[in-house]
């Protein structure tokens, strides 16, 4: 019993100091909770945080919470910098360039190419939502996809 309390402790104490000492991120407008009943096809983004990437000036990491509705589609888009993802509910089939789809599932983590043609993303679901979160290290100024191949060169 001594050993759990101990463990406990060191672990209410780092998860204090670390939300003592993380800066606090900027957020985006309004907080809007998520939407668990996205219309067939609909799809939204919500810019969840974003926070100055400190070693890389005129940068800045965003954090999107993005939901498909049943069924829905993303259109060939290609993203400027790579983001890293994380499927919190349901599942989708996704393909870069000439690579085969794959399947991520709810728990599974997941990249988006940069620079790439992103010509397959749908939610494999006919009748549940696809809910996931991604990070993007990108300048303010660009967006996280850009339709067909409409892509400003690599990294500006």
């Amino acid at each position: 019993m001594q050993i759990a309390g101990r463990v406990l402790t060191v672990a209410l104490v780092c998860a204090s100091s670390q939300a003592c000492h993380t800066p606090q991120p900027r957020t985006s407008g309004s907080a809007e909770p998520a939407s668990l009943d996205l219309k067939a096809g609909e799809i939204k983004r919500t810019l969840v945080a974003s926070q100055p990437a400190t070693a890389l000036p005129g940068w800045e990491t965003q954090l999107y919470l993005i939901e498909y509705g049943p069924g829905a589609s993303a259109p060939l888009h290609v993203h400027p910098v790579v983001g890293v993802g994380r499927v919190l509910e349901g599942s989708f089939v996704s393909a870069f360039g000439n690579e085969q789809p794959v399947e991520v599932r709810a728990g599974q983590g997941f990249v988006d190419q940069a620079g790439v043609p992103h010509r397959i993303f749908r939610n494999t679901s006919d009748d549940q939502p696809l809910r996931f979160v991604i990070a993007y290290t990108i300048r303010p100024t660009q967006r996280i996809f850009y339709p067909g191949d409409s892509l400003p060169p690599a990294g500006n």
